[in-house]
């Protein structure tokens, strides 16, 4: 009987090293995925209604009209995107998402919050805005890429 309780205690000690690691992994692919979503609604389709699905809180849906307006005035293409978790970002249950579009230099920030089992959009912003004189951002990514040197960005073809 002995040996039957040693091979349980080894295998619930596995278990639980396994278990939290793969729960942090699809944690971290998450608000990614959301992120990544809510950039393609808002700034390349320009879809406020999927857009707004997305909001944690339904009072941000006016924010929503200033950047779909701008991307309805503008040629809209879909082209390949950077992605990053915030290095400043050490919060539990909230997510800041960095991305970089090479093709024109814009950068844009989403902030994700956990309700329930989905990853909803607290708020957003994006660094260039032409009423307000072009670029405008405090975390660019020219400027992590220096003050990170190890931070990786994932590209992602076809947001």
């Amino acid at each position: 009987m002995f040996p039957r309780t040693k091979l349980i205690a080894t295998a619930l000690l596995l278990l639980s090293l396994i278990l939290p690691t793969a729960c942090q992994f699809q944690d971290s692919a998450g608000p990614e995925k959301a992120a990544v979503r809510f950039y393609k609604e808002v700034w390349v389709n320009g879809d406020d209604q999927a857009a707004q699905s997305m909001l944690a809180d339904t009072k941000k849906v006016r924010a929503l009209h200033r950047p779909i307006r701008q991307v309805k005035n503008e040629a809209t293409h879909n082209p390949p995107i950077w992605i990053v978790k915030s290095p400043t970002d050490h919060q539990m249950g909230n997510r800041t998402i960095l991305i970089h579009r090479p093709s024109d230099k814009r950068d844009y920030k989403v902030r994700l919050r956990k309700v329930g089992a989905t990853w909803k959009v607290d708020s957003f912003e994006q660094n260039f805005d032409p009423k307000m004189g072009g670029y405008a951002s405090f975390e660019a990514y020219q400027r992590l890429s220096q003050e990170y040197p190890d931070l990786t960005w994932k590209k992602i073809e076809r947001p």
